[in-house]
């Protein structure tokens, strides 16, 4: 199914958002991911990269209809655990 589908492909983009949340910075409900994403300036710079390239990702996947091969998603996962060593630099 659809729904199955983007639960794999953008398992990468609810990891990250996880993350912000544990270190107290969350998405505000009127803001679009990627607005949100674009808020985050205050982040070191490697941070606010990871950031916005996984959520232009996100959009391509989520609204694209673009397939993420195996690679790209491992890629993906790479990026989201580098964000996490960092997680101290996100409060």
């Amino acid at each position: 199914s659809e729904r199955r589908r983007l639960a794999e492909q953008l398992g990468f983009y609810d990891r990250m958002m996880s993350l912000l949340d544990r270190a107290g910075v969350r998405k505000p409900d009127h803001l679009t991911p990627l607005e949100f994403s674009q808020t985050l300036t205050f982040l070191p710079s490697e941070s606010y990269d990871s950031i916005v390239r996984m959520t232009q990702i996100f959009y391509r996947v989520r609204f694209g209809r673009t397939e993420l091969s195996d690679g790209k998603r491992r890629r993906l996962e790479r990026l989201a655990e580098r964000l996490d060593m960092s997680r101290s630099d996100l409060r």
